[in-house]
């Protein structure tokens, strides 16, 4: 069903959706960039070394970014209607839902393949321990599976209407009041996986530091660049989840203000860089860690091995990860 208005009175409304589709675009467009800043360093990394299950699954998250962020920009253009382009008027409110719909899990698919790159890092980390690694899997596929759940229970109970406001497309979609309380909830879950994660990462980092305090440089910089990239991925992530979490206040919810805009911007950038720019890079800061020299073959470990961390840590990921 489309809602076609012309009242004058709905022109906060129009400027708010154009604002926040500016936001969108930006984000999308920093997501290329990044990717195009990357490439090289990419190539040198993944596409030129042995192909593993991690490579596979970094040209995944990589490579789902780029429809991702294109359909995210299709959906909030308001100069587009996703009908002109995707079939008949009769349908469309489905074609929205398909939209939306492979918005939601290809954001699902995304998080689920970062949270076993994640579980492939605290293995390495904790040395290869069996008991972290047990634990790691059953917290995360208990969360994942939950979220899976939830995921397919909002799509059940979400409808979609195209309104077109003076010649302004949107779409809007509406979820069911018995099934908006799954949103936060699926937020929350991915939150407790993130400080599960994080703690794991700093504990290893603490008590290593503590056992070998006089450890040379190469230990050192292997941690700073594991916590770093961890650290940074863990941030982007709790302020992607705030921002969501603080989206379902009644002050947010409908809100045509400048402010409510620049918040659900705000929002759309830092998943946006949660998943496609900080994501893949779990990967390539340890492909970079243990690149091996030019005038190394593929296999060769130097000497730097022999510190007890840093071995584990080549062992564990060079092949893997």
């Amino acid at each position: 069903m489309t809602f076609v208005s012309n009242d004058p009175s709905l022109w906060p409304y129009i400027n708010a959706f154009r604002f926040f589709s500016y936001f969108v675009v930006a984000s999308s467009v920093a997501v290329i960039y990044d990717w195009v800043l990357s490439f090289g360093q990419e190539v040198d990394l993944i596409w030129s070394q042995r192909w593993s299950f991690m490579t596979f699954l970094y040209l995944s998250v990589r490579y789902i970014g780029i429809p991702y962020v294109t359909l995210s920009i299709l959906l909030s253009l308001p100069t587009f209607s996703a009908s002109d382009v995707l079939g008949t008027p009769s349908l469309y409110d489905f074609e929205q839902l398909v939209m939306n719909f492979a918005l939601n899990w290809s954001s699902f698919i995304v998080n689920a393949m970062l949270g076993v790159i994640m579980i492939a890092r605290l293995y390495a980390m904790h040395q290869k321990s069996k008991r972290v690694l047990i634990f790691v899997v059953v917290v995360f596929s208990a969360i994942t599976i939950a979220c899976g759940v939830f995921v397919g229970i909002l799509d059940k109970n979400t409808s979609a209407e195209e309104i077109i406001f003076s010649g302004n497309y949107q779409c809007d979609f509406t979820i069911q009041e018995s099934a908006q309380s799954l949103v936060p909830k699926t937020w929350v879950l991915g939150t407790v996986w993130e400080i599960v994660a994080l703690f794991l990462a700093v504990w290893v980092g603490v008590k290593d530091f503590r056992s070998q305090p006089s450890t040379g440089s190469v230990m050192g910089d292997c941690l700073s660049v594991l916590m770093k990239t961890h650290m940074l991925y863990f941030a982007s992530f709790v302020a992607s989840s705030c921002f969501h979490l603080g989206d379902f206040s009644p002050k947010m919810e409908n809100s045509s203000s400048v402010g409510g805009q620049v918040y659900d911007g705000s929002l759309m950038f830092w998943g946006l860089v949660q998943m496609f720019v900080l994501g893949p890079r779990l990967i390539l800061s340890v492909r970079e860690l243990n690149a091996p020299p030019l005038d190394d073959g593929p296999d060769e470990v130097g000497t730097s091995a022999t510190i007890n961390f840093q071995m584990q840590v080549r062992m564990s990921t060079s092949s893997d990860v």
